[in-house]
């Protein structure tokens, strides 16, 4: 317990109460001295940063969906559309296997700051369809279970039974399966926070 405590307090919290329960509330010490704005209150005006990120947008656009679901599709037991993306992707590295599907979170949530950015509704267009791919997924499974890792239900089943070893990168001699999860949750929590703020319908927002 003294652990816990000196990282909260260096953290900038203060102990409210331990229950009986072990359960720890905390409140802050200090206000917040910065507040966060969106970026839709940016407008980059022409010159080199509003290049690159026009550039950024086309790459974005350019990108398949079906291709970026393809591990996700093949997980949930059913037919990809179309065929992962090369190199980590979809290649044996380190004869540990590729390290399928992480590509998807950092897609959500780029694709979500550039429509903050531009409002452009081909991106909306965009991640309403790549979203009711994994939703399609999910459903498949029937449980909400949503990861592209190969086996990686098996993983985390091990993990629940403390059948499991760990060797950075790997669990169970899987590629990452957490740092690919965590990936995922961002992106669709970014997905969804961008859509509130501009009042768009995005699928299972």
């Amino acid at each position: 317990m003294s652990r816990i405590l000196f990282l909260l307090f260096i953290n900038g919290f203060a102990l409210a109460r331990v229950n009986g329960n072990d359960t720890i509330h905390v409140s802050a010490v200090h206000p917040h001295k910065i507040n966060l704005f969106s970026l839709a209150d940016v407008e980059l005006l022409n010159g080199d940063f509003k290049h690159i990120m026009d550039l950024d947008h086309k790459y974005l656009l350019s990108i398949n969906p079906d291709r970026l679901t393809s591990w996700f599709r093949r997980e949930a037991g059913l037919t990809p559309k179309a065929p992962p993306y090369p190199y980590w992707e979809s290649e044996d590295v380190w004869a540990k296997g590729p390290l399928a599907g992480h590509i998807m979170g950092f897609y959500l949530s780029s694709m979500s700051m550039m429509y903050q950015s531009t409002g452009d509704t081909a991106i909306i267009n965009r991640l309403n369809y790549t979203l009711y791919e994994l939703k399609e997924c999910q459903q498949a499974q029937g449980d909400g279970y949503l990861l592209a890792t190969i086996n990686g239900r098996h993983v985390f089943q091990d993990v629940v039974t403390k059948n499991f070893t760990t060797s950075n990168p790997l669990i169970n001699d899987s590629w990452e399966p957490v740092y690919i999860m965590n990936k995922i949750m961002l992106g669709l929590y970014g997905v969804s926070e961008y859509s509130k703020r501009y009042n768009h319908k995005i699928a299972g927002a």
